[in-house]
């Protein structure tokens, strides 16, 4: 009989198996992967939420029953963290102008370096919540604000508000059954955002390829 943190490791290994798929399939699209494109940084991004989804997978389902869990929570984070970063990149390269962009680039890094630094001090995913969700706001706002125009994606905004519901999920501990758990959850809707964010992306490589 699976047990409930048996269930969270096996959607966690799920999860990452099918971010990292994801990102091999966009790369395969990709012509020329740069990171000087957005597409790059969009695949990058899905690529760290595959890694860390794998490492909390080997955290829940081998580190943590044993009471060993600062390397891969800690890797897990820092995963996160990178994604958090390259989904910022875009959103400054794509929506805001070279002068602008350039101060909150320096504010991408510094956030980048602060969260690694407290990546190894503190392990709380509140703390990974409050360390990506302004910049999943931020992305989610422009896209609607630009939505009539070729900056704007709806995949996008349909992911963010898929993500939004599992982070709620998660955060106020809603669940099932003891079974059927928050974090379960969380994996589960988060698959779904995932698959809507690829042909979000999928859609921006093609628009690439035309230019």
């Amino acid at each position: 009989m699976i047990t409930p943190l048996q269930l969270v490791s096996i959607t966690d290994f799920i999860l990452g198996a099918l971010c990292l798929f994801l990102s091999g399939v966009l790369y395969g699209k990709s012509n020329h992967f740069s990171l000087s494109n957005y597409s790059a940084k969009l695949v990058l991004f899905i690529f760290f939420v595959g890694m860390a989804a794998f490492m909390g997978g080997l955290d829940h389902g081998f580190f943590q029953p044993i009471d060993q869990r600062f390397i891969p929570t800690t890797l897990t984070y820092l995963f996160i963290a990178l994604a958090t970063f390259f989904l910022f990149k875009y959103t400054i390269q794509i929506f805001f102008s070279k002068k602008t962009g350039k101060i909150l680039s320096i504010i991408a890094y510094l956030q980048l370096a602060f969260f690694v630094v407290s990546s190894f001090l503190l392990h709380n995913f509140l703390l990974v919540i409050a360390n990506y969700s302004p910049i999943l706001m931020l992305f989610f706002i422009l896209n609607i604000i630009h939505l009539k125009s070729k900056k704007g994606n709806l995949y996008f905004i349909i992911t963010c508000i898929t993500i939004i519901i599992a982070t709620l999920v998660q955060s106020l501990g809603l669940q099932i059954s003891e079974f059927l758990n928050t974090e379960t959850l969380y994996h589960i809707i988060a698959m779904i955002a995932y698959v809507i964010y690829y042909f979000g992306v999928a859609e921006i490589l093609k628009e690439e390829q035309k230019s």
